[in-house]
């Protein structure tokens, strides 16, 4: 079985893996808004080049029938020097279970192959991106778990999986904006 059926493959059973919808599961209403915080990098590479920190922001919008999250995470060097800025934003349409959301785009940014959806599961909306490379096809698993608590707070725990391995692990904390 080639790579490209194997990525596929694991993508279907995700999918198949997804959380039933519970009565306990919040709307996506509740996630709606902007919110911005702080959040530390917790691997290896993180440490040793001294990239923990990230500063965080999330929009979370009604779009249509379902909903858009836009996000922008800025990775610190030592103190307020900044290294890197990474922006994503991915539209989201709803399926027949009130608790996943399907994306309709199909690659990336960078223009590899992807596959995004979302699901609810009590007062977490995860984002997962799926990401396999036309070269070699080896992959990265992101998803964003970002937690409601009460109104205004947002508990962020971010993890890339390349190829099986976790690599990056980030948690964190926003607070809704107006």
């Amino acid at each position: 079985m080639n790579r490209w059926a194997r990525a596929a493959g694991f993508l279907v059973a995700l999918l198949f893996l997804a959380p039933a919808a519970s009565a306990r599961d919040l709307p996506i209403d509740t996630f709606i808004g902007h919110f911005t915080g702080t959040g530390v990098a917790n691997s290896k590479d993180a440490e040793i080049m001294n990239l923990r920190k990230r500063d965080l922001d999330v929009t979370i919008a009604k779009a249509g029938d379902g909903f858009s999250v836009a996000w922008t995470t800025v990775v610190r060097k030592g103190g307020l020097e900044e290294v890197d800025r990474k922006s994503t934003s991915v539209n989201f349409v709803p399926t027949e279970s009130p608790s996943l959301f399907m994306s309709p785009e199909r690659t990336d940014a960078t223009g590899e192959l992807g596959y995004s959806w979302a699901s609810i599961e009590d007062r977490t909306l995860t984002v997962y991106l799926l990401v396999i490379q036309k070269d070699n096809a080896a992959y990265h698993l992101h998803s964003y778990a970002r937690t409601v608590d009460g109104s205004d707070k947002m508990r962020l725990k971010f993890t890339r999986i390349s190829n099986g391995r976790p690599k990056v692990i980030v948690e964190g904390e926003m607070a809704r904006k107006n």
